[in-house]
């Protein structure tokens, strides 16, 4: 009984999200191969917290999926000089997914809304 509660709450928060987290995600990698990856592991997150999620009044448990999922991701890329081939977008976003997960959701936040006025025009 328990696991047929969690899928429906899965389903549910993926119906639900599945788009913001996308976006998130993206935000986050900016590559196809990095952004498969990452967004695997965000739907794992999504179902480990689906309830909680569905429950919530704001969003921070979805950034805080995609930024784990993408600090996962970016985990073999640990200095700059250990991968001199990173552009300085990608660089950031790294870098981005080090810092504690308020820091990066505030980052994060700011990204999304400078995008969504570029889109106005």
């Amino acid at each position: 009984m328990i696991a047929i509660q969690q899928a429906h709450h899965y389903k549910q928060a993926k119906q639900r999200h599945l788009d913001r987290l996308s976006t998130l995600v993206w935000a986050l990698t900016g590559q196809t191969d990095l952004f498969t990856t990452a967004m695997r592991t965000a739907l794992f997150g999504i179902w480990q917290r689906a309830e909680e999620i569905n429950l919530a009044q704001e969003d921070e448990g979805l950034f805080d999926i995609a930024i784990d999922s993408c600090r996962q991701i970016w985990a073999p890329y640990q200095s700059e000089t250990q991968h001199p081939h990173l552009s300085k977008q990608q660089s950031i976003r790294y870098q981005v997914t080090q810092l504690p997960n308020d820091k990066a959701r505030l980052i994060l936040r700011h990204y999304m809304k400078s995008q969504q006025c570029k889109a106005c025009g």
